[in-house]
Order: structure tokens, then C-alpha cells, then sequence
């Protein structure tokens, strides 16, 4: 079982949805993996050192994409920049943008990783960029938005962003829309760097055959050269999602629809990995629910979804040293469930998932499920002999403090509970709060099957259906608290004009 990052969600794994912040300073401890200042981890069977850096943004600053264009710019003008230069010409540089990181992962060859840092500094600080770039990047940034709203998994996943954040950049996916990537500015971009590429807004691994002053000195040479932070004002508090919604996304012609069911909770200390616990006592085998779990009933007993995943993470980090949150009162938590599923399957999947949360929330969760799940991350952070993973999963940890909420301070304490965990769940799986989001074939169609109460399915072939006959009736005969006007239908071509 592997942790990957935000509402990228994976194909077949339980996902955790992180980032991280870090201040640098100090070292490391050669062949033993450190969280340090920053993460270590030594791997001296690779020739290629690994550094990974998550700069914290605000994607309220600037047109909607801001980020994400960006990032685009550091990539594409990398390769003949100065610092692939002083790299001998084989050092690699990659970007990407949530809408709360700007993340960089940069691999340079051994014999010239003592450079490094210097050189990507350098190129961070002094990033070239004119109208004419800006304008390729727009063209490019403008062209993969459109081909994404062909794309079920990416439109599931903005949509319950937009349920999420009620208007606003923060509604809108990380890319931008049309009418925002279009307004985007040299200036923007200029301003977004000053602002969040900074030497007190990132976070900091490295993987690879690297030694303790070769560590050092990367990250004190991004310290040395990267500007320091500016002071920005906080922004006013976001709307969000209440009450039951359900989001039908049209898109004719699929032929695979893809279903995402998320809950959210107010966000109130740092032990917010509570949530994750939640999210994995979903796909975890637990005697509070009605088959061992949700993968269990969907997807291996009833073979009704091809694939089943989830993640959690905190929409506004409350670390005390991202410069743009620690006072930011828009914090809530958010878990979801995403499945692809064959459109027939699609509303019953539903009621399952829901019925199942609802069984949580009475049954609650002890202290033996807590073992459990601490075992389950336990042998999550071992599933990997792969020094880069391993750096990245650490990083991502940290962001959430899910080190200190799950697995316990110095001195034994975890500080999560099954008090505390039944609070959270009792304040985020209200049935009658939930955010539903649906990608099909035919819209209106899936709206009247939601609202008429009438449920088709189709099992595959190996089902056996006589083990399943009482369960079947029991989720069948569930109605979950649906209302006609919080039931919307989109059409996908619409969507991020």
C-alpha cells in the first residue's frame, strides 16, 4: 500500500492526500533514513541523486492556473538554463501544481549533485520569462484543459472541488479555467515567484548516494540564495459545501463512469490524522461493517466497480510555518471515495458507499481499530524498497503531522483516540451532508434513477449470487436523503469556461 499526493488519486491504492513544509538547517545520518530538517534518504545503489521541494502557495493569489503555468515555465525553460549547464547538461528538472504547492523534483547525477543546490537556486531566482513564452504557455496550459474535460477521474475530482470552495480561485481546478489562464500576466508569474518560491516556504527530501556535507550544503545554498518570504495579506474565509449535493457531470459517449463520494469535517488540531483513519478504516477489514469493509463489498465480492480508491487531506493547512495559513480561518478536512464503475452500477454503488458510512458513524471506532490502522500504515511505510518513494511518502507525512497524530511522540502516547475519533466522525458523516459527485454517459437519465428510487445493477459472471441475496435486499431497500434541488446536471464542455 503506497501514499500519494493530492486529489491525484491512485489507481488501484489507498491514497493519502499530503504535501509538506520544512525549514532547513542541520544534517544527516549516512544509510539510515532520517526526518531531520529536512528528509534523507540514502540509497547507494542508484548514480543519481533525488531532491524534492514543496513550496506552499495560495491559489487566491492571481488568476486561477497562476500556479500551474508556473510551474510549467520553471520546466520548460530549465533545459537551457544556467543551472543545466553547471550540471554537465544531464540533470533533470520536473513541476507540478495543487492548488496549495508548487512541487519540484530535481535529479542530478552523483558527481555533479555538489552543485546542485546553487545551480537550481540560481535558475528559481532568475527565472526567464517574456511575453512570448507567456503566450506559448497559455496556448499549451489552454489546449490540455480542454482535452480534460473528456477526462471522467480529473472532472469527478474538480467538480467536488467545487462543491468544496463555493466560488472563488479556490473553486476552480488547479489548471485554471478559459476565462482565468487567459488573464494570466508576465507580472503574475513574477509576482507568484517573489512571493511563494522563497527560502521560508518550502520543504525539503533528497534521496540518493549522497553523503551528509553534500545534503548540507544543497540546502544551504537554496537557503543562501532563494529570497525571503514577503508578507502577504490573509485573504477573507471561503464558502463551503453544507447539506446533501449531488453533482451529475454529462459526458456523453463514456463508456466507464466514475463516482466520488466525499465528507468533510471542520478542521480543529493538529490530530487530523484522525481522518486518515477514518479513510482507512473504509477500505480496511473492521466488524462494523456489513462485508469487511467497502473494497470488500464493491469490488471483490460484487465485482461492481473496476476500482476503488480514497483520500484525505486538509483543504487549508494549519502548520505554523506555511506563511499564508497560520492565521487563515478557512480550514476544514475533507475525505472521499472514488470508484470507476460501469454507468449501470453507478447509483447502486452509491447507496452501498453511503449506507456503509452511515454504519460507521453508529458503530464507531475502538481502540483495537486504531491498532489496526497504526499497523496498516506501519506496513505501508515498509511496502517500498524504493529510496525515492520512501523520501516522498515521508515528506508528504510531515505535512499533515500524521508522524505525531499516528504514530505517537518519543515517549509512547499516539494523542488519538477513540473519543477523539468518534468526535471527528460524528461531526463530518452526517448521511445528510455529503458531497456526490457523478461523471456518466446520460445525465438526465442517472437524475431520474436517483430521484424515482428505482436501482439496476449487473454483476459479472462470478458472482455468486445466492451469498449476497440478504445484503442485496438490505442496500437496495436503502434510500439515502436525496432532494430534487440539490441534485444538479452538468454538461462537461461547459465546465471551466
Amino acid at each position: 500500500m503506497t501514499f500519494t499526493s493530492q486529489l491525484a488519486f491512485p489507481s488501484s491504492a489507498l491514497g493519502l492526500v499530503a504535501l509538506a513544509l520544512l525549514l532547513i538547517v542541520g544534517g544527516c545520518t549516512r544509510g539510515v533514513d532520517i526526518d531531520g530538517p529536512y528528509v534523507v534518504v540514502p540509497d547507494d545503489k542508484t548514480a543519481t541523486v533525488t531532491a524534492r521541494l514543496i513550496f506552499g502557495h495560495d491559489a487566491a493569489i492571481g488568476p486561477g492556473g497562476t500556479a500551474w503555468l508556473t510551474a510549467r515555465a520553471i520546466e520548460k525553460s530549465f533545459s537551457s538554463s544556467e543551472a543545466s549547464v553547471l550540471n554537465g547538461g544531464n540533470a533533470v528538472l520536473k513541476a507540478s501544481a495543487t492548488r496549495e504547492a508548487l512541487t519540484l523534483d530535481f535529479t542530478s547525477p552523483k558527481a555533479s549533485f555538489p552543485s546542485a543546490g546553487r545551480a537550481l537556486a540560481n535558475h528559481l531566482a532568475n527565472l526567464p520569462i517574456d511575453d512570448s513564452q507567456l503566450e506559448n504557455l497559455q496556448h499549451g496550459q489552454l489546449v490540455l484543459l480542454n482535452s480534460l474535460r473528456r477526462d471522467a477521474a480529473w472532472l469527478a475530482n474538480s467538480v467536488f472541488w467545487q462543491s468544496v470552495f463555493q466560488g472563488g480561485q479556490c473553486a476552480l481546478p488547479a489548471i485554471g479555467s478559459d476565462s482565468s489562464v487567459a488573464q494570466i500576466h508576465v507580472d503574475d508569474v513574477r509576482k507568484f515567484l517573489g512571493t511563494f518560491i522563497t527560502k521560508d516556504n518550502y520543504e525539503l527530501g533528497l534521496s540518493g548516494p549522497i553523503s551528509d556535507a553534500d545534503a548540507s550544503k544543497f540546502a544551504s545554498d537554496l537557503q543562501e540564495l532563494l529570497p525571503p518570504k514577503v508578507q502577504t495579506s490573509q485573504r477573507a474565509a471561503a464558502a463551503s459545501a453544507s447539506g446533501l449535493g449531488v453533482q451529475i457531470v454529462e459526458v456523453p459517449g463514456l463508456t466507464e463512469s466514475t463516482l466520488l463520494i466525499g465528507f468533510g469535517a471542520p478542521h480543529t488540531s493538529r490530530d487530523s490524522a484522525s481522518m486518515a483513519l477514518a479513510m482507512a478504516m473504509i477500505l480496511e477489514t473492521s466488524p462494523s461493517f456489513s462485508l469487511s469493509g467497502m473494497d470488500q463489498s464493491l469490488r471483490v465480492e460484487r465485482g461492481l466497480v473496476d476500482a476503488i480508491d480514497a483520500g484525505t487531506a486538509r483543504i487549508e493547512t494549519a502548520s505554523p510555518h506555511v506563511q499564508l495559513r497560520v492565521n487563515d480561518p478557512v480550514r476544514r478536512d475533507y475525505t472521499a471515495i472514488k470508484m470507476q464503475l460501469a454507468p449501470v452500477n453507478a447509483l447502486y454503488a452509491a447507496k452501498i458507499v453511503i449506507k456503509e458510512l452511515v454504519d460507521l458513524d453508529a458503530a464507531g471506532i475502538g481502540e483495537a481499530d486504531i491498532t489496526r490502522i497504526q499497523q496498516l500504515l506501519a506496513r505501508a511505510d515498509s511496502s517500498t524498497t524504493d529510496a525515492v518513494e520512501r523520501m516522498k511518502s515521508r515528506l508528504a507525512r510531515r505535512w499533515m503531522g500524521l508522524d505525531t497524530g499516528m504514530r505517537g511522540s518519543k515517549s509512547g502516547g499516539t494523542g488519538l483516540t477513540s473519543v477523539r475519533v468518534r468526535q471527528l466522525l460524528r461531526s463530518a458523516l452526517d448521511p445528510a451532508n455529503l458531497w456526490i459527485v457523478a461523471v456518466v454517459p446520460e445525465g438526465e437519465r442517472f437524475r431520474a434513477e436517483i430521484l424515482g428510487g428505482m436501482t439496476a445493477y449487473v454483476y459479472p459472471d462470478w458472482v455468486d449470487r445466492r451469498e449476497i441475496r440478504r445484503l442485496d435486499q438490505e442496500y437496495l431497500s436503502y434510500r439515502p436523503f436525496w432532494q430534487a434541488d440539490k441534485v444538479q446536471v452538468l454538461r462537461a464542455d461547459s465546465l471551466f469556461r
